[in-house]
């Protein structure tokens, strides 16, 4: 069982479910967990609003400029505390047992570099998405994995983090070939534990 968790939350004008994200960061059970809020340059008044109150219930707060969601995830992935992190987008959730699960199986096999779990698709559609065990050549060909994952901090640092150039997407993508480059591999939870 890993003792604690960062959970890394970047928001830039999108509060509808962010309080949602943070209390679901905070229901993680098994181990310590801090919340990393990465306010990247909101500029909308509603947004504003709801970063202020957002603010104290996370245990670290960074401001930048709007400089895209990979350099928010990269300031929060720095400033975190923790040896294990999970990228959480503002509009996502996760099950309490998101983090003792992966860190379980994580711990079973101390060489894979993260662990991430199929996915509800929640919203406007409601589905249920069960993801491919990792394997580098299928996702060399195409993106089969969420962007969500218990990553370990040293395996981050020494992919270069999220490439910051990407500003329209991808960027999850990247780092997953990035890791995979360097020999480092991820493992699937087979349950339902992302939102």
């Amino acid at each position: 069982m890993i003792n604690g968790v960062s959970i890394v939350i970047p928001c830039y004008n999108s509060p509808a479910y962010l309080m949602e994200a943070i209390a679901s960061a905070r229901a993680q059970r098994g181990c310590a967990v801090e919340v990393v809020l990465v306010n990247d340059g909101t500029d909308s008044p509603e947004g504003r609003n709801v970063l202020e109150n957002a603010r104290g219930l996370a245990d670290r707060y960074l401001e930048q400029p709007n400089r895209g969601l990979a350099a928010a995830r990269n300031a929060g992935f720095d400033a975190a505390r923790h040896e294990w992190i999970i990228p959480l987008d503002s509009d996502d959730r996760l099950e309490p047992e998101y983090a003792a699960a992966c860190g379980a199986l994580i711990e079973a096999h101390p060489d894979a570099a993260f662990a991430y779990t199929d996915c509800r698709v929640f919203g406007r559609e409601s589905y249920v998405e069960r993801l491919p065990d990792y394997n580098l050549y299928q996702i060399l060909d195409r993106n089969v994995l969420t962007y969500a994952a218990l990553i370990r901090k040293r395996d981050w640092a020494e992919a270069g983090g999220y490439d910051e150039s990407m500003t329209r997407g991808y960027e999850d993508w990247e780092f997953w070939l990035n890791l995979g480059v360097r020999g480092r591999y991820g493992l699937h939870v087979h349950r339902v534990l992302f939102g």
